[in-house]
């Protein structure tokens, strides 16, 4: 995710403060699944877990 945010900044000029947001956001969705799962999922976890 460290990517993505690269590219929002750079690419998009979403600027610092919006592009923590965005990736703020993001994070807290892929928490809520994961900590909504009933039992190990990979892409959940992997995605949970790059998104930090």
């Amino acid at each position: 995710m460290e990517t993505a945010a690269d590219f929002l900044i750079e690419n998009l000029n979403l600027g610092l403060t919006n592009t923590t947001l965005i990736m703020s956001v993001l994070l807290i969705i892929t928490l809520f699944f994961q900590f909504k799962a009933s039992k190990y999922v990979p892409r959940v976890y992997l995605i949970s877990v790059q998104a930090r």
